[in-house]
C-alpha cells in the first residue's frame, strides 16, 4: 500500500545551465587551436572507477585512422600520474589535454564533439545526464550505466568487453551525429522527470500539498 503512495522525486540535472552554448565553444576551441579537431571529451574524477584508462585504450585506436581527434580529461584524482605516463608510452601526449578541476562544466561540454564514458560502475552516471542535456552524442557503458539515463537518440550503450578496438569503431560511426535539439532535449528531460525545474516544481506541488 505505501509503494502505491510513493511518488519518485529524480536525481535530475539543470538542463538550461548545461544547454549547448556555442560562444564558450568557439572561446575554448580557439584559445587551445582545436579549431579544426574532433574533440572527444570525458568528465569525472581520474580514478579506477571511471576508467580512464580505457578511455584512453579506445582513442589510441580511434587516432590511428582519425589524427584530427585528441582526447580531453576533465577532473583531478588519484590516477593523473598513471594517466599521464600511459599517454607518453602511447606516444600520445600532443592529442591529450588534461584539463584538471574545471567551474564552468557547461563550456567544455561545448566544447566537444563526443562525450566518452566507459564507467566501470556507477550509481546513475549524473555526468552522461549532463553531456546529454549539452546535445552531445554519448557513447556510455552498457549494463553500469542504468537504461533510463538515455534519454537522446544519440546516446549509445556500448559493451565494455568488447573491447577497445570495437569502441573506436562504434565512435566512428557515431562521427556523423549531430547534436541533439536544445528543445527537444528540454522536452525529453522534462518527460523522463530529470530536469531539475520541473522535478523541484512537483516537489514544492507536493510539499505544498
Amino acid at each position: 500500500e505505501i509503494l502505491k503512495k510513493a511518488i519518485v522525486i529524480h536525481n535530475a540535472v539543470d538542463v538550461e545551465r548545461m544547454r549547448f552554448d556555442e560562444q564558450k565553444r568557439n572561446a575554448i576551441r580557439e584559445k587551445y587551436g582545436w579549431t579544426d579537431k574532433y574533440v572527444i571529451g570525458n568528465v569525472g574524477r581520474l580514478h579506477f572507477q571511471k576508467n580512464q584508462s580505457f578511455a584512453i585504450e579506445v582513442f589510441r585506436q580511434y587516432h590511428k585512422k582519425n589524427p584530427d581527434a585528441i582526447l580531453i580529461l576533465v577532473g583531478q584524482g588519484e590516477d593523473e600520474q598513471m594517466l599521464k605516463e600511459k599517454i607518453e608510452k602511447c606516444g600520445l601526449s600532443s592529442a591529450v589535454f588534461f584539463a584538471g578541476l574545471q567551474s564552468d562544466i557547461q563550456a567544455w561540454l561545448s566544447a566537444f564533439d563526443l562525450f566518452l564514458f566507459p564507467s566501470k560502475f556507477e550509481g546513475l552516471g549524473i555526468a552522461a545526464l549532463e553531456a546529454e542535456a549539452n546535445g552531445l552524442p554519448t557513447i556510455a557503458s552498457k549494463s553500469v550505466i542504468p537504461g533510463e539515463v538515455k534519454i537522446n537518440d544519440n546516446f549509445i550503450f556500448f559493451d565494455l568487453e568488447a573491447g577497445a578496438e570495437a569502441w573506436s569503431s562504434q565512435i566512428e560511426k557515431m562521427r556523423v551525429f549531430g547534436r541533439a535539439d536544445y528543445l527537444e532535449v528540454k522536452d525529453r528531460f522534462v518527460k523522463n522527470g530529470y530536469d531539475i525545474v520541473a522535478e523541484n516544481d512537483k516537489l514544492e506541488r507536493l510539499l505544498l500539498g
